[in-house]
């Protein structure tokens, strides 16, 4: 009898582990609607065996429990040379060095990902879910970085394995002060740049994500822009986030190179032992604004295909301009054959693509309008320019906000009264044109008289014969 309850006691718990852990039938897929609009945060670091709140201790790997004995998450043994870590796919000793998953085994891209970033399931770019873990390779613009850096709206390049991030490079398109705020035209200023917000621009309130206005900003402001460039070269934010390090920077095309004399997107770019570079080139710009020159401290030539060729199948995002290359059109900073897909690619439209490099060349396969998704706002995020409160209804101190000197309190900048557009006038109604006079049939002309005939001239008389001469 008691032997008959332990199987069924245990057929019940392999029942119910089965049912904990396998994934329903046809889930709904977390980056339809755009994805949650900040990371999930755990207590433990799933994957990895670390506790949240202590990450240099070792754990059992999917929990963030601390174990008796230390050892490699996910398998509790000691690591050897050129193995790679279980449950985290870094070799031991070189974090930036990608691997599989619970195996250590290396392995390598094959797709690429270059787009806005929508929400968080792991995250959504592109339409599509990539995991990463808080050990994935992270840049921002060519720094190291980590992935508690990535936010909404941001522009990132992803290098995946399968559905699985192997590195993520964020990318912006300028940083440094705002030098005009346009209310009209919704435009920010920046580094001689016309940066355009619209109702998908995200930027960071001291609550979390909400969606940018071109009021919240002021001259003098230092921020950063991640988004798109048009045919006009002007920036379509997708993010404008402020930033704490004075520090001045742009991404943008050569379009001018005549011995000292550099122009890249408009804007003058003076300084020491730049690099030899050609009209056409991609480069990023970091160094120091004097108002009417970006004094150049290093000078980065982008590569010409996305994540340097390595990865065949690549899906992009941007807005379809010019390109320098004859016979191509640049998506998102991306020289590209139309393809088969030429109808759907015009100049100046926002598009998602799939490409593939053949021979050296992005050729695109197929190609979609890009209606970008404004994930649903947040409950607790409160209307643009209110206090944050507490519950007890006191204002509270918000993370990151700015207090002038001597104030206690959340005293950041007065709040501003929000100018309102002048509504346009009624159209006048324009008096009916009075109808067209008909004017009068010309008489017709009368007929000339016929001409007399000619009267025959007489005939003349013959002349006589000449004597002959002696």
């Amino acid at each position: 009898m008691i032997a008959d309850l332990r199987r069924c006691a245990a057929a019940c718990w392999i029942a119910a582990a089965a049912i904990a852990f396998a994934a329903p039938v046809g889930a709904a897929d977390p980056c339809a609607d755009g994805g949650r609009l900040t990371p999930l945060v755990t207590d433990g670091i799933g994957g990895t065996g670390r506790s949240g709140s202590d990450p240099d201790a070792e754990g059992i790997g999917g929990t963030g429990l601390l174990p008796t004995d230390d050892g490699i998450a996910g398998t509790g043994a000691h690591a050897s040379a050129g193995d790679g870590i279980g449950g985290t796919g870094h070799a031991d000793g070189d974090p930036d060095e990608g691997g599989i998953g619970g195996t250590g085994a290396s392995r390598e891209a094959d797709a690429g990902i270059v787009g806005v970033v929508t929400g968080f399931a792991s995250i959504c770019v592109g339409g599509r879910e990539i995991h990463y873990d808080p050990e994935t390779p992270v840049s921002v613009d060519d720094r190291r970085g980590a992935t508690s850096s990535l936010a909404v709206g941001q522009v990132v390049e992803v290098a995946a394995a399968g559905d699985s991030a192997l590195s993520i490079r964020v990318r912006h398109e300028v940083e440094g002060v705002v030098a005009a705020v346009d209310i009209e035209s919704n435009q920010l200023t920046v580094l001689d740049q016309k940066v355009s917000l619209n109702a998908t621009t995200w930027t960071e309130s001291p609550t979390g994500p909400a969606l940018a206005e071109v009021s919240m900003f002021e001259v003098g402001d230092r921020v950063r822009v991640g988004g798109f460039r048009d045919e006009r070269e002007s920036i379509v934010a997708s993010r404008v986030e402020s930033l704490d390090v004075a520090r001045d920077g742009m991404r943008g095309v050569v379009e001018r190179v005549d011995g000292s004399d550099l122009v890249v997107s408009g804007v003058r770019i003076g300084g020491d032992d730049l690099p030899k570079m050609r009209v056409g080139e991609r480069v990023r710009v970091a160094g120091r604004w004097d108002g009417a020159t970006l004094q150049a401290q290093s000078v980065v030539v982008q590569p010409k295909l996305p994540f340097e060729g390595r990865i065949e199948r690549v899906q992009l995002e941007g807005i379809v301009r010019p390109s320098a290359v004859e016979g191509r059109i640049d998506i998102g900073g991306i020289a590209v054959e139309r393809g088969r897909s030429a109808s759907s690619l015009q100049i100046g439209r926002p598009v998602r693509v799939e490409a593939r490099i053949r021979r050296g060349i992005a050729v695109v396969e197929r190609a979609a309008p890009l209606r970008p998704r404004v994930p649903p706002r947040r409950s607790d995020v409160p209307p643009r320019g209110a206090v944050p409160q507490a519950p007890g209804g006191a204002a509270v101190d918000a993370p990151g906000a700015r207090s002038a000197p001597g104030v206690e309190g959340p005293a950041a900048r007065p709040d501003r009264a929000r100018v309102e557009r002048p509504r346009a006038p009624k159209q006048v109604r324009r008096p009916a044109r009075p109808q067209r006079v008909v004017r009068p049939q010309r008489p017709q002309r009368p007929q000339r008289p016929q001409r007399p005939p000619r009267p025959e001239r007489p005939l003349l008389p013959e002349r006589p014969n000449r004597p002959p001469r002696r």
